[in-house]
């Protein structure tokens, strides 16, 4: 389905994202990306609204079928999803593969000093 491998495509996309533009003059930048892409999620949505995707998402992605689960439900009484849109853009869980959430944040190595 189009909405599921958005989702996956997602998951990449964010952990990349977070990866490579760690720079917090890119902060904005990476949010715009982001929400980019979950508007593009949303609009999938719309367009093949099913709750068999909540089905079709493995048991640890808690995080992401909470969340599609309420996409779904405001969608499907046409509610604005604004707030759920920025909850995705801003977590660290939401769209991220159940790998990354588990890992420990990578700590910073100091460069040597040369002497």
């Amino acid at each position: 389905s189009p909405v599921l491998f958005h989702i996956d495509f997602c998951c990449l996309i964010f952990s990349m994202l977070d990866h490579e533009y760690r720079a917090s003059n890119e902060e904005d930048s990476v949010r715009e990306a982001k929400r980019f892409l979950v508007e593009v999620l949303v609009e999938m949505i719309r367009d093949y609204p099913m709750d068999e995707y909540l089905l079709q998402i493995d048991q640890e992605r808690e995080d992401v079928r909470t969340w599609l689960g309420s996409i779904l439900s405001r969608v499907a009484e046409e509610l604005l999803v604004d707030g759920l849109v920025a909850e995705a853009v801003q977590s660290d869980r939401i769209l991220y593969t159940p790998d990354l959430i588990k890992r420990p944040p990578k700590k910073k190595k100091k460069k040597p000093i040369q002497r």
